[in-house]
């Protein structure tokens, strides 16, 4: 039993290993890592100041991401959030879909948040 433990061990192993040699990442950008901590540092949902770039920093309620409404058209929407409405952040979704405009995740995305991602 403790063979096949080990075998099957090594066999997991080995299988991740291959998977973790196929990731691919962005090339570094420090323009949209400026930007991204510009983001981290700023409470709210608003344009990041001098660019059009939105930045989603807030929990997922309906008062926080109705502001993207009231925002004009973006490069991109950097988003975190520490979560928030489930119900809500399914309308979030939509809308961000609507808007059209690709996110950057940075920071945490919990709960409700991934929600918006995946609805």
């Amino acid at each position: 039993l403790l063979a096949a433990l080990l075998i099957l061990s090594a066999g997991a192993f080995t299988v991740s290993a291959v998977a973790e040699d196929a990731i691919k990442f962005d090339e570094p950008n420090r323009e949209l890592d400026r930007l991204v901590q510009d983001c981290l540092n700023t409470d709210g949902v608003n344009i990041l100041e001098g660019t059009d770039v939105i930045c989603y920093n807030a929990a997922i309620f309906p008062e926080e991401f109705l502001q993207l409404n009231d925002l004009p058209p973006a490069s991109q929407i950097i988003i975190t959030s520490p979560g928030g409405n489930v119900a809500t952040a399914r309308i979030m979704s939509g809308i961000l879909d609507k808007r059209g405009e690709p996110a950057v995740i940075a920071g945490p995305c919990m709960s409700a948040c991934a929600m918006v991602l995946l609805s």
